[in-house]
């Protein structure tokens, strides 16, 4: 949710950073004489916003197929384990259960 409304957020100022800008142009000049023709500001700024947004997810992108590997070795462990412990409990016979006559007297002396 708090997801949503930053993202409404960060829409709404940009939207209102076009409708001021609509007008103004920028000629970007790289090295070798190379330039843009004249852009809108508005264009630029969208641009740089959706580069930053593909840079970041190739940066995170590593990190989460590393931590999806490890949550899966996780619940395989804990399966393994599960069954394990249903495995052991199968073999104990008698299990010892709690005697609830015992509590009931030692309710009644208090």
């Amino acid at each position: 949710m708090i997801r949503l409304i930053l993202l409404f957020i960060v829409i709404v100022l940009y939207f209102t950073f076009v409708l001021y800008n609509m007008e103004e142009k920028i000629v970007l000049k790289y090295t070798l004489g190379l330039s843009t023709q004249p852009l809108p500001v508005y264009l630029l700024v969208l641009g740089a916003i959706m580069i930053g947004m593909f840079l970041a997810g190739i940066l995170v992108f590593p990190g989460w197929i590393r931590m999806r590997m490890e949550m899966r070795k996780q619940r395989k462990t804990i399966e393994q384990m599960e069954q394990e412990l249903s495995r052991l409990a199968a073999m104990v016979p008698n299990r010892l259960k709690p005697d609830k006559t015992a509590y009931a007297d030692e309710i009644e002396e208090s």
